[in-house]
């Protein structure tokens, strides 16, 4: 199964470390965005497999960036990016749709393990 990416975050060098893990894991990243609104317009245009979406960041948060995403396309995988600092907006994004969680600063191996559950969840869907 090919996976497809979109990194959505304020931060660049945050971008380039999920880029590199990605592409590292044969994820193809179709897209980057810096804040919310961009996030919300790329999905919509690239429909990803996987959404990597910072939390905290300007003009539009991930949350509601999240919200918007999952109306216009609910079968998005969104992957919620935070410290975990952030515990309450952690909990917003699961309510506005965020599936998964990858809490900053997070190890190659808790990387993997994540796309390692997002694609076993897939194959057990599929199977049932």
């Amino acid at each position: 199964m090919s996976l497809t990416a979109l990194i959505v975050d304020d931060a660049g060098f945050v971008r380039e470390i999920l880029k590199n893990l990605c592409e590292a894991t044969g994820i193809v990243v179709v897209g980057e965005a810096s804040h919310g609104q961009e996030a919300v317009e790329m999905a919509q245009a690239f429909r990803p497999s996987l959404i990597f979406m910072d939390l905290v960041m300007p003009h539009m948060n991930g949350v509601e960036a999240t919200q918007k995403i999952k109306e216009i396309f609910p079968e998005a995988k969104i992957i919620s990016c935070t410290t975990i600092s952030e515990a309450k907006i952690l909990e917003q994004a699961k309510i506005a749709g965020s599936e998964f969680q990858l809490l900053k600063p997070f190890t190659r191996r808790e990387f993997q393990q994540l796309i390692q559950n997002i694609v076993q969840n897939q194959k057990e869907v599929r199977h049932a």
